[in-house]
């Protein structure tokens, strides 16, 4: 063996002590925690944004009727904006044609910023939709097919939100159901699945 190299190749190596390894694993452990609290509090900010959100489209809607007497997107004299205006049919609904013409006829009156459907801190699209029974609602879902956007964890923080804001609001006002194609991922027998952590839930807010 090379002369030069034996001091080097025969020299002990020391090993960690456990209490240096548990350390270690401490440290590791209490990084890992506070990433997932930095995520839980990422979350939590953007779900207070988006109730925001849902104050903003209550409110602009409400200011609309107000003023024309209509529902954006269903006004039947919404040209009086201009000649590009696609006006509604009048019925007090929003029809799902009528839906796309929401935010053109709220940006046309001055009252939203924008002509295309807003989106959330969290993605997705809100929409605007009457039901049979007449009630119209605000829905937050991926896409305008009403795809998952919310884990359940996030649609009952969401939710309790909402209600704090609003105290107005109750649970029949805010429903939380299954995205499309989430098979009752979301909600089975009228019960959450707290255990599913995967994005399967959208939510619905009654516009009034």
């Amino acid at each position: 063996m090379n002369r030069l190299l034996r001091p080097y190749l025969t020299q002990k190596v020391r090993a960690f002590s456990l209490i240096e390894v548990g350390m270690a694993l401490l440290i590791i452990g209490v990084l890992i925690g506070a990433v997932l609290k930095g995520k839980d509090i990422l979350d939590s900010a953007k779900l207070f944004s988006i109730t925001k959100d849902f104050q903003n489209i209550k409110h602009s809607v409400a200011s609309y009727q107000d003023t024309y007497h209509y529902l954006p997107g269903d006004d039947p004299e919404a040209n009086r904006f201009g000649t590009t205006i696609t006006p509604g049919n009048g019925d007090q609904k929003i029809s799902a044609e009528e839906s796309g013409q929401v935010w053109i006829h709220l940006k046309a009156a001055g009252l939203w910023k924008n002509q295309e459907a807003p989106t959330s801190k969290l993605g997705g699209i809100y929409s605007l939709s009457t039901n049979i029974e007449g009630e119209s609602w605000i829905s937050l879902a991926l896409n305008a097919n009403g795809d998952a956007l919310l884990t359940p964890k996030q649609a009952v923080e969401l939710k309790a939100k909402l209600q704090s804001m609003d105290s107005d609001l109750s649970d029949e006002d805010i429903i939380i159901d299954n995205g499309q194609g989430a098979l009752n991922n979301c909600v089975a027998n009228g019960r959450i699945n707290h255990d599913i952590k995967q994005k399967v839930c959208i939510i619905r807010c009654k516009l009034s």
